[in-house]
């Protein structure tokens, strides 16, 4: 449930950042920390992780993106105590989070494993600035599949006419910031 609602959230700021810049306003995106899309059991992030956390230092060196914070992480073994800097639920003020990385096998199925000293899922998180607010009515959905259909819905409602042609028109498909489409 949590991944899936961290997928709809980055799906809505995917699809208001798309369709605004499919209409010329400018959209600007500053990487703000590694979101954490998943922990493994059994890992030193599982008890103190959550989906949705954003990592933002690693021992005060700041981590902007996913691959900072791994970078970052690889100079240290198992072991050893760091100190992430965490935004809980993406969104809280920062808090300390103090881990000792401990070097786990988990199990990614299929028959394949992968050893891990702190056992997180990161992915860029990202927070952009529109030219003025826009609200998405996400009620009762879940992942990042309805993130076309709300990007077709925006530049609708910001133009004149009717994108559908006055039709009814289902739509489903990922869509990322620059307005790719992807598959559900």
């Amino acid at each position: 449930d949590a991944q899936g609602n961290l997928e709809m959230s980055q799906a809505e700021a995917d699809a208001k950042t798309a369709a605004l810049k499919r209409l010329g306003y400018t959209v600007t995106a500053t990487p703000s920390g590694a979101v954490i899309f998943g922990t493994f059991p059994g890992t030193p992030a599982y008890p103190v992780l959550n989906v949705g956390d954003v990592v933002t230092a690693v021992d005060g060196v700041v981590t902007p993106t996913a691959l900072d914070l791994t970078t970052v992480l690889a100079r240290y073994h198992s072991g050893q105590s760091v100190a992430l800097t965490v935004r809980k639920g993406g969104t809280a003020p920062p808090v300390p989070v103090a881990v000792t990385l401990k070097r786990t096998v988990i199990d990614l199925g299929d028959g394949q494993t992968a050893t891990v000293d702190l056992g997180i899922q990161p992915e860029d998180q990202v927070d952009y600035t529109y030219p003025f607010p826009v609200t998405i009515d996400v009620t009762n959905i879940g992942g990042p599949s309805a993130g076309l259909a709300m990007t077709l819905g925006v530049i609708d409602a910001l133009t004149s006419g009717s994108v559908t042609g006055g039709r009814t028109v289902a739509a489903t498909g990922t869509i990322d910031s620059q307005g790719n489409v992807g598959d559900v």
